[in-house]
């Protein structure tokens, strides 16, 4: 049986949220903050970040006096998630104001990509670890260079860039702004792969 993330989510509460911030709409949740955390959070899942045993211990945590389960923290230190509950916090405290710095958007749109490219184009883990030469990283260069050249009023790249590792069918040009977003979302999946595999590495 499948597991829906938002109840994941819900049910782990890295964040601490309250019931309020917490209710759900038909794509995710209807608190605009809500579902931008959720996306982070979905990111990390979907990568494998939370495995099974991980998501099992989690539900049975106590909630600390500060409405975050111990660990739970630990267990996302490696997604911006972890700084978004710190930020939840400040942003609570008497005389503080919200952070509106715009990066956290932008970041949540990278990581929105990657959702996609997981879901829409199947670019799964096991398949990202099939790119052992630098694949993604070549991928992610040939969309920064082509959002670098409209920069170039004279100079625009219209074939393919030899960066790019895969078949010309594949090579879907846009506007500069989404192709440094599929770029950033490219890097993250050969960091991510990269993690992977020197995880195992270790292990081995």
């Amino acid at each position: 049986m499948s597991i829906d993330p938002r109840d994941l989510f819900v049910s782990l509460n890295p964040l601490g949220l309250d019931d309020g911030e917490l209710g759900k709409d038909g794509t995710g949740f209807a608190d605009q903050r809500t579902h931008g955390d959720y996306l982070v959070f979905l990111a990390g899942y979907k990568a494998g970040t939370v495995d099974g045993e991980q998501r099992e211990f989690q539900r049975h945590r106590p909630i600390n006096a500060e409405g975050c389960k111990p660990e739970t923290l630990i267990l996302f230190s490696g997604l911006p998630c972890a700084d978004a509950a710190v930020r939840r916090r400040l942003d609570k405290a008497e005389g503080s104001k919200p952070d509106n710095n715009t990066a956290h958007v932008v970041a949540l749109d990278v990581l929105a990509e990657r959702c996609r490219q997981i879901d829409d184009e199947g670019y799964t883990t096991e398949r990202d670890d099939q790119y052992t030469r630098g694949q993604l990283a070549d991928a992610a260069g040939a969309y920064a260079f082509w959002a670098y050249t409209c920069n170039m009023e004279h100079y625009k790249v219209t074939t393919v860039p030899p960066s790019w590792p895969w078949s010309p069918e594949h090579w879907n040009p846009t506007d500069q702004r989404k192709m440094l977003v599929r770029a950033g979302a490219l890097i993250l999946a050969e960091i991510e792969r990269l993690d992977r595999q020197r995880a195992r590495e270790v292990i081995a």
